[in-house]
């Protein structure tokens, strides 16, 4: 039996990444960010220069400003529970 993947699917397969919609990716860890942009850089030729998720998670908060000014909506999502620092992210494309 040989079974089709849809797009997404094959989108979430090789880069761990889920979308809400065509434009949305909500509640994304760094580490998940880290990984689909790593391997986005490696399969299209890019450089990246990030060799670790403590290094990107310690890097990406810093460069919001830069990612919104070029047509991102971040929403940084924080645990209200003490002792959990891990934050979760909500990315919209807007162009």
């Amino acid at each position: 039996m040989n079974v089709v993947k849809t797009t997404k699917a094959a989108f979430l397969e090789r880069y761990q990444i889920d979308f809400r919609n065509e434009r949305t990716i909500e509640d994304a860890l760094a580490r998940d960010l880290f990984v689909a942009v790593k391997r986005l850089s490696k399969d299209f030729g890019l450089s990246f220069a990030m060799n670790s998720v403590q290094q990107y998670a310690q890097r990406f908060p810093n460069d919001l400003d830069t990612i919104r000014q070029a047509g991102f909506e971040i929403a940084v999502n924080r645990p209200e529970c003490p002792g959990h620092r891990t934050a979760t992210y909500d990315i919209t494309y807007l162009g």
